[in-house]
């Protein structure tokens, strides 16, 4: 959590609503998990505050 925070501010995890992520921000998270990177690096990176999301996706 606090990765997300450094990268993102405090504000990612005050949004009242669910960030509603496209096809291609999808696929591309889900590429970027396939050739190597972690998980937890890429839901750091897109701001992700849950792992569930995902791990879903994958």
């Amino acid at each position: 959590m606090v990765r997300i925070i450094d990268k993102h501010g405090l504000d990612v995890l005050r949004k009242n609503t669910n960030k509603i992520y496209t096809k291609l921000e999808k696929e591309t998270a889900v590429i970027r998990v396939i050739n190597g990177e972690s998980m937890c690096s890429v839901e750091v990176d897109i701001g992700l505050t849950s792992y569930s999301p995902l791990r879903k996706w994958v």
